[in-house]
Order: structure tokens, then sequence, then C-alpha cells
């Protein structure tokens, strides 16, 4: 709420939870993935919900997130991502685009593996 008081009924369970892959093979991380997006948002709740999903390879984790396109665009959930994700102890310089739009300056490379369906 934009007071900074609790919203009635707001379960942070509901919205952010835990998962652990039962095998470590990249097959099972894009099996978890496909059905955790295959489920529709919950609309008696805010639209979205963060997955912290470890069990990966190597010791790995990842955060799955899903966030209803009324909340942000593609381009949005990127940038939130961003800043959720930030190491920098302060944010980075904003400029504006030519059509107004903030943009940081910061750039984030990224990786990414397809998965493929399997047979």
């Amino acid at each position: 709420m934009a007071d900074g008081e609790p919203a009635p009924h707001f379960d942070i369970a509901a919205q952010v939870r835990h998962a652990t892959l039962p095998t470590r093979a990249a097959k099972g991380s894009c099996e978890w993935y496909g059905d955790f997006l295959s489920h529709r948002l919950d609309r008696r709740r805010p639209l979205w919900e963060t997955v912290l999903v470890d069990g990966l390879a190597d010791g790995r984790w990842a955060l799955a997130t899903k966030t209803h396109h009324c909340l942000v665009d593609g381009m949005g959930s990127v940038d939130a991502g961003r800043v959720l994700l930030d190491a920098a102890p302060s944010p980075p310089p904003i400029r504006r685009a030519a059509n107004g739009a903030s943009r940081s300056r910061r750039t984030i490379p990224t990786r990414s593996r397809a998965c493929t369906p399997s047979s």
C-alpha cells in the first residue's frame, strides 16, 4: 500500500516460494520451468510469483519469476530483475531515452541456454 501499511490478506509465502529439483539434469530444470509457466496466476492474489529453485547442476540455483502483463511488460520484467539482482552498493545513473523512458547505463551480459522439448 502507498502509505507503508501492510496490505490486508497479503501472504508473502504464496508469492515467494522454494522448490528443489528432484534431479540435477538440465532436462529436469526445463521441465520444471515449463510446468511453472503453464499454470495461470491466481487472480485472487497479486499477479506475480517468484520461486527460488535449487538442485541445479554444480550447486547452482535460479530465481523463476512470473508476472502478469498488466503489471509490467517483458522489458519491464528484465529491468525489475536487474534492480533486484544488482550487487552494486548504489544504483547506476539513470538517463532518459529519446522517447522519455528511463534507461540504466549499466548493462548486464546474458547467456541463454535453450530448453528443447523431450522426445
